[in-house]
């Protein structure tokens, strides 16, 4: 029987990339592919300093995910910082009335914003991973997937990705209060959304005090390791107790393992949720 498709979409992937999103997008993915037809569509981008297009253009395959690489369109420092000044207001306003702890209120009048929206649209468009290229491919191929996993909210890749497949997308935000959490393109982007899973509850808690009404369906889908899980506990869940009295390494890596099975478990069960909407 053929495996349904789901695609992740993050700014980088592969062997040599380090960072959060992209460390968190591979052990999603990786954990998948028994279930699914897993790809991950990224950038040609390796270095996020300079976001030159390094990796070859094209597919390949990794510890049995599929990669498609999409060159990223020229970088225009200038025009991004130009567009991202003019629409600093935006962000300034809306943290002040978070600060206020009015913000959520007012989305029950204007769940989306539409104040500088167009000057930050104009800024992703200069960013260094933008990608026309991977957009395009995203809105011409959406009825090929069953699911789209949106990796990180401070990414351009995150607002395309509900832009062109919202209704089939399940977001990962790893949001942070910082300003740019607080764009006015936000607000569009996860109204469009089917399903958004947050890491933490203190995530999950600022996103409702950011977005308010324009947050759909979203719960926990958590990465997080707060207690220790004992052999017993990973006995009663039909998981293989890794020797816990050994080093803290060792402890801390089993324990990870067992939090990302479960949130696999999780994940699955959203793509599902996709399946009935």
């Amino acid at each position: 029987m053929k495996k349904e498709k789901v695609a992740f979409v993050v700014v980088r992937y592969g062997k040599n990339i380090n960072g959060g999103a992209e460390y968190h997008c591979q052990m999603l993915a990786e954990r998948l592919v028994s279930d699914y037809d897993v790809e991950v569509l990224t950038t040609c981008v390796r270095d996020v300093a300079t976001g030159e297009n390094i990796y070859p253009e094209g597919e390949e395959e990794w510890n049995g995910v599929v990669i498609r690489r999409f060159r990223t369109n020229p970088v225009q420092r200038e025009k991004e910082r130009y567009f991202a000044k003019k629409a600093k207001p935006a962000r300034k306003l809306r943290q002040f009335l978070f600060k206020l702890g009015i913000l959520k209120y007012l989305s029950y009048l204007i769940p989306v914003w539409s104040y500088k929206h167009d000057d930050e649209v104009q800024a992703m468009k200069s960013d260094k991973f933008y990608s026309s290229a991977l957009n395009d491919y995203i809105r011409d191929h959406i009825d090929e997937y069953k699911a789209f996993i949106a990796m990180s909210s401070d990414y351009v890749t995150f607002y395309y990705t509900a832009l062109y497949a919202g209704r089939k997308t399940i977001a990962i935000p790893t949001m942070h209060n910082m300003g740019i959490s607080f764009r006015s393109v936000l607000t569009s982007a996860f109204s469009k959304i089917a399903y958004v899973g947050f890491n933490t509850g203190e995530e999950q808690r600022l996103a409702e005090n950011i977005l308010g009404k324009a947050l759909g369906a979203h719960g926990i889908l958590s990465v997080g390791i707060e207690e220790s899980l004992s052999a017993d506990w990973a006995a009663d869940n039909g998981l293989l107790a890794a020797d816990l009295a050994g080093n803290h390494e060792e402890s801390f890596n089993y324990q990870r393992n067992i939090c990302y099975i479960l949130v696999v478990l999780l994940l699955k069960r959203f793509i599902v949720y996709l399946h009935i909407l």
